[in-house]
């Protein structure tokens, strides 16, 4: 390899750069295992990142929209989550039914009186995503006999998106529903109308849709019995 001047050069300058994910990483899903380890992992970290994770898990939503949350974008007599068109990639008001199982998890921190409601530092939106997650994977990581890190080093928050949308499938919800949750912005015109109007018209069938994953999860995590999630009916095509 040469430099500028054409010289040979004798080191590789970009010998220690990290190498870039495989394509496929892009395709993850985390196994229900996984999800296991995860969530209890979130359970033993000091800080808030964990019950961010876990609100991840619980929601689908994306992980600065999560670290933005404040208390004034949940309505308690309705249980939901507003996000502002300000704080979401789509740029748009994005209405976020909670289950039972998410209000839960939130009600604690509605009353704690800080600014943001997953916070490491008083008034801070949270940040050092990296280190953050290094300490979730050694947390949750089985190790081998090496001491390195079998699986959790291989996944990113935002596999918990895919994966949400993924068992929701699985479970009967319509594609469009899903879509809808996770927020995915349109490309055209045409497909903004039909996001404002999806807005309304899916409501319900979010709120179910996220109450039916709950009950999955529920499951997933031992806490209920698998036979009590009934799927919903498929859609005749």
């Amino acid at each position: 390899m040469r430099d500028g001047k054409g010289r040979y050069l004798q080191i590789n300058p970009v010998g220690d750069a990290t190498k870039p994910a495989d394509e496929n990483s892009h395709d993850r899903v985390l196994s229900d295992s996984e999800i296991r380890d995860i969530w209890f992992a979130c359970d033993r970290l000091d800080n808030a990142f964990g019950p961010m994770v876990q609100m991840a898990i619980l929601t689908g939503q994306r992980r600065n929209e999560l670290a933005g949350m404040v208390p004034a974008e949940i309505d308690t007599k309705k249980i939901v989550w507003t996000i502002p068109p300000e704080r979401n990639k789509a740029k748009r008001a994005h209405e976020i039914p909670l289950s039972r199982m998410a209000l839960r998890a939130l009600e604690p921190r509605l009353t704690s009186g800080t600014k943001f409601l997953f916070e490491n530092e008083p008034g801070k939106m949270m940040s050092g995503w990296n280190p953050m997650k290094r300490r979730l994977d050694s947390a949750c990581g089985a190790r081998n006999s090496e001491g390195d890190l079998v699986w959790s080093e291989g996944w990113t928050l935002h596999d918990t998106r895919r994966t949400i949308a993924t068992k929701m499938r699985e479970l009967g919800v319509d594609s469009e529903v899903v879509e809808a949750l996770l927020n995915h912005k349109s490309n055209t015109a045409t497909g903004d109308v039909q996001r404002i109007y999806d807005r309304y018209e899916n409501f319900d069938e979010k709120r179910a849709a996220l109450e039916l994953w709950a009950g999955k999860l529920t499951s997933i995590l031992g806490l209920e019995p698998a036979e009590n999630v009934v799927p919903l009916p498929t859609r005749a095509g």
